[in-house]
């Protein structure tokens, strides 16, 4: 299954499972863990850059996610103590995240068109020479 498929699936899970009741019980496990975050956000198909939001947060959250769905015998349970997935994961966020960057930079009445352009095609050069610093930044963080 897709990574973006079981974020969706996993998140939809913990926020609207048991009537609201599963999204309590998961700020208490985050609250009680220290957690920066305690809440997930609710995955909507309208809009292509909540994507990156919710990515960045389960990425934020991923051992709370882990705990939370193992206690429920989630099937999506063992993907997040996958390294692999979460690799995946983790290189999926960061590139909603560039995107998401790019979209805000480009809006606005006063940007040029070939400022634009510009900047499409620095992001184009950075994410051929940063994928490789990228991999090996994630390499460190996991130990693979």
């Amino acid at each position: 299954m897709k990574v973006l498929d079981i974020i969706v699936k996993s998140t939809n899970y913990i926020k609207c499972g048991g009537k609201g009741k599963s999204a309590r019980v998961f700020q208490k496990l985050c609250e009680e863990m220290d957690s920066d975050n305690v809440t997930l956000l609710l995955h909507t198909e309208v809009r292509w850059l909540s994507r990156g939001k919710i990515l960045a947060r389960v990425f934020k959250l991923r051992l709370e996610i882990s705990i939370f769905l193992a206690e429920k015998n989630h099937e999506s349970a063992t993907n997040f103590l996958d390294h692999e997935w979460i690799f995946k994961l983790a290189y999926l966020a960061s590139i909603f995240d560039v995107l998401s960057t790019l979209n805000t930079s480009l809006q606005g009445k006063k940007s040029i068109y070939f400022s634009k352009l510009a900047k499409l095609m620095l992001l184009k050069e950075k994410l051929t020479a940063g994928s490789v610093k990228f991999q090996k930044k994630i390499i460190r963080l996991f130990g693979f």
